[in-house]
């Protein structure tokens, strides 16, 4: 079963742009995604960040099976509707993510903890053909689009809730989450 966690960032309150990207992702996602799946959107305040996502999963995993698979997405450029980079950028990563969700899924099932694109690197690397695989504490998915299983979710550590605090950095929410799971294994899917 796929599980797909979608945060939702409803943007500036006159424009609500957010909602209008989470709308066109919700529809990429039941169109291109065929295997059986649940969806799991999450609309925060203005104020809150992706930690606040992140809590609800780490809640709602608990009721899974190990082997279910989590999609992880967000509104990326709500809160900065007129930079195309960010459009791009958005774009790139739902294309890699959803369109091609079972190449991502393939290489969960090879052991791989995450697979997502645009890894930052700060440490080792290894080159295979068609993935590059990475271990460090300070390596993330740039944009924070990823697949996981609910086994490498179960993984993390209570400590991470606590680092978080009181929510309010929302780069913990890229850079303190899924790269803190023990001995995290993650893969790049790259085009």
């Amino acid at each position: 079963m796929i599980r797909i966690y979608h945060h939702i960032w409803p943007g500036d309150i006159s424009d609500n742009i957010g909602l209008k990207i989470a709308e066109e992702q919700r529809e990429r996602i039941f169109n291109q995604i065929t295997d059986e799946f649940t969806y799991h959107p999450n609309i925060v305040n203005i104020n809150e960040n992706e930690c606040h996502t992140f809590l609800k999963m780490l809640e709602e995993v608990k009721e899974f099976n190990n082997t279910d698979y989590i999609l992880y997405i967000h509104t990326k450029g709500a809160s900065k509707p007129t930079k195309l980079y960010e459009i791009e950028w958005r774009k790139y990563m739902e294309s890699s993510l959803i369109d091609n969700y079972k190449e991502h899924i393939k290489l969960l099932n090879m052991g791989f903890d995450t697979s997502g694109v645009l890894m930052r690197i700060d440490n080792y690397m290894e080159k295979y053909p068609d993935i590059i695989k990475y271990w460090g504490d300070n390596d993330f998915y740039s944009g924070n689009f990823w697949w996981t299983t609910v086994k490498s979710i179960n993984r993390i550590p209570k400590y991470v809730k606590k680092v978080w605090g009181v929510l309010e950095n929302r780069y913990f929410g890229e850079t303190y989450f899924i790269n803190r799971i023990p001995g995290w294994n993650p893969a790049v899917l790259y085009p």
